[in-house]
C-alpha cells in the first residue's frame, strides 16, 4: 500500500490529539505573527496551548528493494521522513507549569510509543525523541519580540518509515 506525505502528517497530528491536556494541534507549523492571532488562540482554548507538526529539515531519503527470490518478485520502495513536533505551553509559575508541560510531553511520547504504526499508515515510525525544551533555557516568546507571551517549548523528533511504491 503506497502512502503519501500528506497522509502521514494527518495521522501524526491525529494521534497527537489523542492525548489528554493536548492543547490545540496543527498539522503545520503556524507562525504566529501578532499579538491579535495570539489573543484570538487564547480565547478559543482559554490558554495559549498548541502543538504543530513539521517535515524536520533533513531530506526524505529512498530506499528500493525486492522480496523474494524466483521470477516474479515483489519490487518495493520506501522512503524514510523526519518529522518534528513542536509544543508550546504559557507560563505560568503560581501554577507549576513547567512540570505540568513535563507531564504532557511525556503523554505525547507514551501515545507514540503505543502506536509505531500510527494506525496502520507506515511500516514503523520512532521512537519519539525529546530533543529540545523542557527547562527554563527553552522558553519562547509567542510571538517573537516584545509584548508576546512567555512560554514553555519542546521540539521532538519522529522518522517514519513508509511504502511509497507497491
Amino acid at each position: 500500500m503506497s502512502v503519501s506525505l500528506a497522509d502521514v502528517r494527518t495521522k501524526i497530528a491525529g494521534r497527537l490529539a489523542t492525548v489528554q491536556g493536548i492543547g490545540q494541534v496543527h498539522d503545520y507549523f503556524r507562525a504566529v505573527t501578532t499579538m491579535a492571532e495570539l489573543n484570538d488562540w487564547f480565547r478559543r482554548s482559554g490558554r495559549l496551548h498548541f502543538w504543530c507538526v513539521s517535515l524536520a529539515p533533513s531530506d526524505a531519503y529512498v530506499t528500493v528493494g525486492k522480496d523474494g527470490p524466483g521470477r516474479f518478485p515483489s519490487n518495493y520502495e520506501l522512503a524514510h521522513y523526519n518529522f518534528q513536533i513542536h509544543g508550546f505551553y504559557a507560563l505560568d509559575d503560581a501554577n507549576g507549569s513547567e512540570k505540568v508541560f513535563a507531564d504532557i510531553v511525556e503523554r505525547v511520547i507514551a501515545a507514540f510509543r503505543a502506536d509505531k504504526k500510527l494506525g496502520d499508515t507506515v511500516i514503523d515510525s520512532g521512537p519519539l525523541q525529546w530533543v529540545e525544551g523542557g527547562g527554563p533555557e527553552s522558553m519562547r516568546m509567542m510571538p517573537p519580540g516584545e509584548g508576546g507571551a512567555l512560554c514553555h517549548y519542546a521540539r521532538l523528533a519522529l522518522r517514519v518509515k513508509v511504502q511509497t511504491e507497491p
